[in-house]
């Protein structure tokens, strides 16, 4: 089987190819220049290791929450390659994302709650309560401050530095992770989380607000 996972999720392009259990990647600061990049790499991926785009079995891709923009050029890529190919996709969140990137490096299973909180900007953060299997029970964008409201469990968190909060007495261990995910931990989840065809492929939206108008940004300056 040979998979192509895709994620413009964020101002690095990062694509991931697997094939006869060998996985390689491509990670490249692109910023906001997601469309220029993406099929040329995904070309240039394909090539390199000796294989055109009829070959792929699966499309892995964001499915966000992450860049508005982004989430939407790797969604159109992701489906115009398995509608014209009539193969499967996998729909894999941020937050799994992330929790597969922790798994993968630390090789250990995290049985308790999990919560994993993501930078939202707006001084928010995307909060997602996942089971130890890693289903995603609930997702919400809340202020920092509000993460009081969760039960005891693991915190995996990109945002402690950048809100400061006080998050040591509310969960029993928090787990920085900096670091953006590659695109090829959406592959720990391949077998773990349903396909869907294209038809049904779609996006996370945890807040339809992507922006603050002038006069909230004025009052969050005060």
């Amino acid at each position: 089987m040979n998979y192509l996972a895709i994620d413009c999720g964020s101002e690095f392009l990062s694509l991931a190819l697997c094939y006869d259990s060998h996985v390689e990647n491509i990670i490249l600061k692109v910023g906001s220049h997601q469309t220029e990049f993406v099929l040329p790499e995904i070309e240039k991926l394909l090539k390199s290791n000796k294989l055109q785009l009829g070959d792929l079995n699966l499309i892995c891709y964001n499915q966000g929450p992450a860049s508005f923009t982004g989430l939407r050029i790797g969604l159109s890529v992701a489906l115009s390659i398995a509608y014209s190919l009539d193969i499967p996709m996998l729909s894999v969140s941020s937050f799994h994302l992330y929790l597969a990137d922790y798994l993968n490096r630390h090789k250990t299973a995290l049985e308790q709650p999990i919560y994993i909180a993501l930078d939202a900007r707006l001084s928010q953060v995307y909060l997602a309560h996942l089971d130890s299997n890693g289903n995603v029970l609930t997702t919400q964008a809340i202020s920092p401050e509000q993460i009081s409201c969760c039960d005891d469990g693991v915190l995996l968190t990109n945002a402690q530095d950048i809100y400061s909060g006080d998050w040591q007495q509310q969960f029993s261990q928090i787990i920085n992770v900096n670091e953006y995910p590659s695109a090829s931990n959406m592959f720990y989840w391949v077998d773990k989380l349903p396909t869907v065809n294209y038809a049904e492929a779609d996006l996370l939206y945890v807040r339809n607000k992507i922006a603050l108008n002038l006069e909230e940004q004025k009052l969050l300056k005060r």
